[in-house]
């Protein structure tokens, strides 16, 4: 059935069959009838067939209709049509979508408990506060569908076809959440939980792919300049202990390596500082495409090398069962980054870095140089937040989809089982060929 016209209230869409295109009947007319149907179920008149016995909603294509707050439960919408409607606060537990096209849809805090969305395409959706559970959304296209808020309990989500937008919109997830390469749930007493994952479709110009071995490389780059840009904080750190009185910088200076590195003049520090700024810069690019590439990673494997990466900016801590562990994370790798401007800074007020008076004119021509020395200090505060922002985006898990996974692992055990048997049916022809050519009588005709 297809409407005529695109009209907001039920009793004005007009559909007509496709079989019969002189029948006509309204909207309203069949939601009345799906009501009285739902009494008769109640009352216990239909006891078989319950699924079966109503499915007028099949094929049918509407546009813009408020369909809010009805009860559409156990209706079958199998390839229906419908767009740009309102089916908020719905109760749809039970609804059969398989196929649909449910384009730009307000689904908004709808009961869609035990639906089947297997297959449905629901580009542009909202699906805020609605209830999933136990839905079946296999194979559904979720691009730039909004997932905020909703319940994902035994929700199945494998092979559903979702983008970064998805992502992006689709945060606190009950019984679910948002991972760096897609969403998952979760289920409990021993089930398989589930994931949609973002698909292997990077852009040709990207570089980007699926390879765990590049994401893995682009972290040890990036950890080995840690390394380096601490090393760095560290001379300055020495100097400043020993400009503010804390160090004493005699027998320091006696030591055969720290003492290189003690009362350094101005300018090597001057010339730290920017050293500070490419290395910032050089750490954070191998990160981004560390974590541009991790987006691609699927399986178990490839999961478990990249996420149990041995260092700390990028080790991911669960924020509801360690709370205390998340905060010293958070804590560290502040303390790690920042700690380049908090040592400038210190140095400058430590009056290590001179300062100039206000008098006179020696104020504006002195002014320019007392900005360049800020410049640096500036300069890694802002490539500080920089790099901090791209630490936080692997505060997020990366999965892989365990019901998938099992499938998988069923069909390769089946697979593996029929080639056994197939195997021993051919041993067991072989063998009754060689017992039936032993049974087979002699040829005498060649005996003298």
């Amino acid at each position: 059935m297809s409407q005529e016209q695109g009209i907001q209230h039920p009793k004005d869409v007009i559909l007509t069959y496709k079989n019969d295109p002189t029948k006509q009947v309204t909207l309203q007319e069949l939601l009345e009838n799906h009501n009285k149907w739902l009494e008769e179920i109640n009352e216990g008149s239909i006891k078989n067939g319950v699924r079966l016995n109503f499915n007028h909603f099949n094929e049918i294509h509407i546009n813009s209709v408020n369909l809010s707050g009805l009860d559409l439960s156990l209706a079958i919408f199998v390839g229906a049509k419908i767009s740009k409607s309102n089916l908020s606060e719905a109760n749809l537990i039970n609804t059969n979508f398989s196929g649909a096209e449910l384009i730009e849809m307000n689904l908004s805090k709808a009961n869609l408990f035990y639906a089947n969305l297997s297959g449905t395409k629901m580009w542009g959706s909202n699906l805020s506060e609605a209830n999933l559970s136990a839905a079946n959304l296999s194979g559904a296209n979720l691009i730039n569908v909004n997932l905020f808020d909703t319940d994902l309990l035994y929700t199945n989500l494998s092979g559903a076809i979702i983008n970064q937008a998805t992502i992006d919109l689709s945060q606190n997830i009950k019984n679910g959440g948002t991972a760096i390469n897609g969403i998952f749930t979760r289920s409990a007493n021993g089930g398989y939980d589930s994931a949609a994952l973002l698909p292997l479709n990077p852009k040709a110009d990207s570089k980007y792919g699926r390879n765990v071995d590049v994401v893995v490389e682009n972290l040890k780059h990036a950890q080995h300049l840690t390394g380096v840009y601490l090393t760095m904080v560290g001379v300055a750190f020495i100097n400043l202990l020993v400009k503010s009185g804390l160090m004493n910088g005699k027998n320091l200076s006696s030591l055969p390596i720290v003492g290189t590195f003690v009362n350094l003049d101005v300018p090597l520090i001057f010339n730290l500082s920017f050293l500070m700024m490419v290395v910032l810069m050089m750490i954070g690019l191998p990160l981004k495409k560390a974590y541009e590439g991790a987006k691609y990673l699927r399986t178990r494997d490839e999961i478990s090398k990249v996420g149990n990466f041995a260092w700390t900016m990028t080790q991911y801590i669960n924020t509801e069962s360690d709370k205390w562990e998340r905060f010293i994370s958070y804590a560290v790798r502040g303390l790690m980054i920042f700690s380049g401007p908090l040592v400038l800074s210190g140095l400058y007020y430590a009056k290590y870095i001179p300062q100039f008076s206000l008098k006179g004119l020696q104020f504006v021509w002195m002014f320019p140089s007392v900005l360049l020395y800020w410049i640096p200090i500036i300069v890694l505060g802002g490539l500080s937040i920089w790099l901090f922002r791209l630490t936080e985006r692997f505060q997020k898990p990366l999965v892989f989809d365990p019901r998938q996974e099992h499938e998988d692992a069923e069909k390769a055990k089946n697979a593996k089982i029929d080639a056994e048997n197939e195997q021993k049916l051919r041993m067991q022809a072989y063998q009754a060929m060689i017992d039936l050519a032993q049974k087979s009588p002699k040829d005498d005709s060649a005996t003298p």
